[in-house]
């Protein structure tokens, strides 16, 4: 019985980008592009015939882009995953696509068929994936100098609940990296990660990984 792969319906507005990245997908991948769209308007029409589990979505397209698409997905009840790769690498789309719910990021000029694959594994799976440049910039906007706000934009709780080492974790969280990586960086076992990460949710009340990113930037947790 042949192994179930991940169905990934690919929405972006150039022919030949969409045919390209499809034929990286064989036989032999995990992966199967089950339908691709133009814009967002038509990729809605197609999503509850097709049932993606993870959308490879651009941002910039005509009648309806990456970022409406979104907002409308949020209407949904179980909505798919979404994976954006964009040619814009801009602080303000990356922000905005994390706010508006998208799970992964990675710039099309630096993107590879091995690398995509795993992107889009990781955001099935329930991770979040950002490429290189994303997680420098992340780490630029966010992380570098570690400093912890003293007082924050929401009435949650802020960083001053959570111990050191939760910090420490949090921050490997923003820089996209998955259970995994901070276990071997941290040299603990991956369910002590996801203890960590449990703890920090409950602690700061968020229900998933998404939402700590989107509230971590949205409260600027970490400034330069």
């Amino acid at each position: 019985m042949a192994e179930r792969k991940i169905r990934v319906m690919l929405v972006d507005d150039h022919r030949i980008f969409r045919e390209g990245v499809a034929s990286l997908f064989g036989a032999e991948s995990a992966i199967e592009i089950c339908c691709m769209a133009s814009n967002g308007t038509e990729a809605l029409r197609q999503l509850q015939t097709h049932e993606p589990e993870v959308v490879l979505l651009d941002l910039t397209m005509p009648e309806m882009g990456g970022l409406p698409f979104l907002k409308e997905l949020k209407k949904l009840n179980n909505p798919p995953r979404v994976l954006i790769l964009s040619m814009h690498s801009e602080a303000a789309f990356i922000s905005e696509a994390i706010a508006s719910g998208a799970h992964g990021y990675v710039c099309k000029d630096e993107t590879d068929g091995p690398e995509l694959q795993e992107a889009i594994l990781q955001v099935a799976s329930g991770e979040t994936w950002f490429g290189k440049s994303v997680q420098q910039l992340m780490q630029q906007q966010f992380l570098a100098g570690i400093q912890p706000k003293k007082h924050q934009i929401s009435e949650k709780p802020g960083l001053e609940v959570l111990s050191k080492r939760e910090i420490e974790i949090l921050r490997m969280v923003m820089e996209g990296m998955s259970n995994q990586e901070i276990a071997d960086l941290t040299f603990v076992s991956i369910r002590t990660v996801e203890t960590h990460k449990n703890n920090i949710m409950t602690k700061l009340q968020i229900k998933n990984t998404v939402e700590l990113v989107k509230y971590a930037i949205r409260n600027r947790f970490f400034e330069v």
